[in-house]
């Protein structure tokens, strides 16, 4: 999987170099760009990580990220993301809110967001960009009852770690990129992730 993942990446390269090399001498001077946007990944759990955490093996992260280009190309960016997940495993729980007298039953669900940053290298022409980024993402994954601090939850170990992203953006109006994303994850127990990424780019 990994050779292959890098095949795609070189063929991608080589096949936009010429497009890119009048423009690397257009830009040679330029300062440093900086990008904000959002993205909308959907990630693949290994099958036995989904049964031991009672999970859906799909799972759709939103959320928002920052990156910083420099004028040789070299990338430093991170983000952070809500987790939305298919949960197998809620459970009831009785809960009394304060001032009632009562107890409602409300349902404990997998919820969480993930942490990631990364560092790559990106060529860039007027409206074309395609980058190759390598970094290290944390989840934190919890089954429990939103906005209760004193009912029971549970912890979902998932791990993400180390991942290799090839990258495509297309950029359209005047400052906005629209980003095509494959994450491959070498270890851990995700196992790729497709997204899309809308970001402001100066």
């Amino acid at each position: 999987m990994i050779k292959k993942l890098i095949t795609l990446t070189a063929i991608l390269v080589l096949s936009t170099s010429h497009s890119f090399s009048e423009e690397t001498i257009k830009n040679s001077k330029r300062f440093d760009s900086k990008s904000f946007g959002f993205f909308l990944n959907t990630m693949t759990i290994s099958e036995q990580s989904a049964l031991d955490n009672e999970l859906g093996q799909s799972v759709q992260s939103l959320g928002i990220y920052g990156q910083v280009e420099k004028n040789n190309g070299f990338l430093l960016g991170g983000g952070f993301g809500v987790l939305n997940f298919d949960d197998k495993g809620e459970f009831d729980v009785s809960v009394q809110y304060s001032g009632s007298d009562s107890y409602f039953g409300e349902e404990a669900t997998a919820g969480g967001f993930n942490l990631y940053a990364y560092v790559g290298y990106q060529l860039r022409a007027e409206t074309l960009v395609a980058n190759f980024t390598t970094g290290f993402e944390v989840f934190r994954v919890e089954r429990s009852v939103h906005n209760c601090s004193g009912c029971p939850s549970e912890d979902l170990s998932i791990d993400a770690g180390l991942y290799l992203k090839p990258r495509v953006g297309f950029k359209f109006g005047e400052t906005w990129w629209l980003d095509v994303t494959y994450t491959f994850y070498p270890s851990g127990d995700i196992e790729n992730s497709y997204g899309l990424a809308l970001s402001f780019r100066r």
